[in-house]
């Protein structure tokens, strides 16, 4: 046999053996895959069975709407969008020009009202005084009378004497029935329950002003961050018009939304981990406060109409509210609005 010819017949012997070294790689690879496959699937599967997930939660927070209780000009405005506040700063001064004029009216008519009052009482006082002298008077004049009377009869005293003693002595009835009346009307003008209706009134109307008077400086409600300003100085603004908004971010939650069929697990006290994704390299932990009596969709303004033919079944979430442990965010660095990735552990 030739050279040539052996070095044909090991050609085919070579090419088989590679072809199955081949397949005997590829089988392993592909088994090498499944298994990983597999484990993973496995490690998935259980780490699904032992944890409640959601992306649908959301960072919430109180908002205080700033708004102001009077009408009036703004005189000077302290804040800026973003900028950290504590409660009780001032945050907007309003022109208080007007109020101040209001508030000396007011008083002026309140003592205008009291010393009106006291007068009518005084008026009462002299009336009755008068009376009395007018009575004295009348005795008086009635002594007199009997006496002129007297001594007409015995012809001591003219007719004339007497006749003028009987003119004092009506005269002096006609003024004691003359300061009776006087009496009386001065009398109906005083009335207790009145007067004080009336001082309570002008007292009432000098407290408003007042009140007016210090609604013209606003102060923080809470401590947080302003947003939503919508005013300068200058600006003419009216009872109850929005000025700006107060987001305390010492006080924020995380509201996460789980389906229907997972809040059967889920119970008030159970821990969470939070993931916000602003931040992705942190973690925050939390529990369980409180479960919402409906789904977000039973609350929404216009909850959905199932009572139609084309009803497609869609599974519901129900809003769960998620607090923060202690000084998990002591920075303050969650917004309000921020997305959340919820994992309630079951196996705690």
């Amino acid at each position: 046999m030739s050279e040539s010819k052996v070095e044909k017949d090991k050609k085919p012997a070579s090419r088989n053996n590679n072809n199955g070294g081949r397949k005997i790689t590829g089988i392993i690879i592909l088994l090498i895959i499944l298994a990983a496959g597999s484990t993973a699937g496995y490690y998935y599967w259980k780490y699904l069975s032992t944890n409640i997930i959601t992306d649908n939660a959301y960072v919430k927070g109180h908002l205080f709407t700033i708004s102001s209780r009077i009408d009036g000009t703004v005189k000077e405005v302290f804040v800026r969008d973003n900028m950290p506040v504590k409660q009780g700063d001032i945050l907007v001064k309003i022109d208080p020009a007007d109020y101040e004029v209001t508030i000396e009216k007011n008083r002026a008519a309140l003592e205008v009202a009291k010393q009106e009052i006291k007068r009518r009482y005084a008026a009462v006082e002299s009336a009755k005084a008068q009376i009395e002298y007018s009575k004295s008077k009348l005795e008086l004049s009635k002594i007199e009378l009997n006496r002129a009377k007297t001594l007409y009869e015995k012809a001591v005293y003219p007719k004339e004497k007497y006749d003028l003693a009987l003119t004092n002595y009506n005269v002096a009835v006609a003024q004691v029935k003359a300061d009776e009346e006087n009496l009386k009307q001065a009398e109906a003008m005083v009335s207790k329950d009145n007067d004080e209706a009336i001082i309570r009134e002008k007292a009432a109307e000098l407290r408003q002003s007042e009140l007016d008077y210090e609604y013209t400086s606003i102060y923080s409600p809470a401590d947080g961050y302003i947003t939503k300003k919508s005013i300068e100085t200058g600006n003419r603004i009216s009872e109850g018009q929005p000025l700006f908004a107060i987001i305390p971010l010492n006080d924020v939650w995380i509201e996460a939304n789980f389906k229907e069929n997972q809040v059967e697990k889920l119970k008030p006290g159970m821990k969470a981990d939070i993931e916000v994704d602003t931040f992705p390299d942190m973690k925050f932990s939390g529990h369980i406060e409180s479960i919402m009596a409906g789904t977000g969709g039973a609350f929404s303004l216009l909850p959905p109409e199932n009572a139609t033919g084309n009803w497609v079944k869609v599974v519901q979430r129900i809003p769960v509210k998620i607090l923060l442990d202690k000084d998990q965010d002591p920075d303050h660095i969650l917004r309000v609005g921020m997305s959340c990735n919820i994992i309630v552990p079951l196996s705690e």
